[in-house]
């Protein structure tokens, strides 16, 4: 996780390097929607890395917003005083996912179809 004072052109080129470096060695489709932030000029995509553009105007179909309720029913639960303390639950509550919950939030089979399509395809 990488929490950044905002998300804008300036800041996700950093967050794509920091993401690229945390999984060098999968391959990893990263699913876009059309946000100005996604726009950033001069974007260099890693080559294990790979951009997924949704169709515009189409939040159902963006994994993330799966995710959105579970994150939002945990967090109401706990009561915090400062801003700095909300970042720390909503951290604490990030880090909690496993990687059999988050995907099961937010998998959708389509992607997996993609990725197997796209393997099998390259590979020929």
């Amino acid at each position: 996780m990488l929490e950044l004072p905002a998300l804008d052109r300036a800041t996700f080129p950093r967050w794509l390097a920091y993401f690229a470096a945390a999984f060098p060695q999968t391959d990893n489709l990263l699913v876009r929607d059309h946000g100005a932030f996604h726009q950033a000029p001069a974007l260099h995509w890693p080559p294990h890395v790979a951009p997924v553009f949704l169709p515009p105007y189409s939040p159902e179909l963006h994994p993330l917003e799966r995710g959105w309720p579970d994150l939002k029913d945990r967090l109401a639960d706990i009561t915090s005083t400062t801003l700095e303390e909300v970042s720390q639950a909503v951290c604490r509550l990030i880090q909690a996912y496993s990687q059999t919950s988050l995907p099961s939030l937010t998998g959708y089979a389509y992607f997996g179809q993609a990725v197997h399509a796209a393997r099998h395809t390259a590979h020929g």
